[in-house]
């Protein structure tokens, strides 16, 4: 009995050792496609990464013909259309802390007093009118300093300056707007 229970296993490890061929000779090709696939996307991510390169060199060799182009009078003509811009961006701010507050006030009238969130955007409200004060302040300080300026380069850089400020102060106050209309209800309609 022993050589035929030898000969079973020797026919099992036979065929447990084909079965293993087998199997490697299947998972060899898709190994290989998926190596050859992995290889490709990273050939052309690195393409990719090459050409982004070239161009940010390319922007900034434009970047610096352009600033050889401008001179002095190119930032006095500029500077006219951002103290424009700052101008406008103030008005339109004054005239939304105007509409919010009598949001506050319509919603509060409607609601009999009960504020229903609106402490938190009312006391966010205050800090963007300080900040707005300030604002104004230094605007009106810059334009009065206008004459004695060291030329059209300090005005332009402070003026953008007061307009990038202007710009933070004026999201805040219309997020704080979407705020307020979306507690009001029915009241909506007599909405600013």
């Amino acid at each position: 009995m022993q050589p035929i229970s030898r000969l079973l296993i020797v026919v099992c490890l036979c065929g447990c050792l084909g079965l293993q061929a087998q199997t490697q000779s299947l998972a060899d090709p898709v190994v290989a496609t998926q190596k050859t696939t992995i290889t490709g996307l990273l050939a052309k991510e690195t393409a990719l990464k090459n050409a982004q390169t070239g161009l940010l060199n390319a922007l900034g060799v434009l970047e610096g013909q352009y600033d050889d182009k401008r001179g002095l009078k190119s930032n006095l003509a500029s500077s006219a259309s951002v103290l424009a811009d700052l101008q406008i961006k103030i008005a339109v701010i004054q005239s939304d802390i105007t509409d919010i507050e009598y949001n506050i006030r319509l919603r509060k009238l409607a609601t009999f007093g009960i504020r229903h969130g609106l402490a938190k955007i009312e006391s966010e409200l205050e800090n963007q009118k300080k900040y707005f004060e300030k604002l104004k302040r230094a605007h009106q300080v810059v334009t009065l300093s206008t004459p004695l300026s060291g030329g059209g380069g300090h005005l332009y850089t402070a003026f953008l300056k007061l307009l990038k400020r202007a710009a933070k102060i004026s999201n805040k106050i219309f997020d704080l707007d979407r705020r307020v209309k979306s507690l009001m209800t029915a009241s909506r309609i007599l909405a600013r």
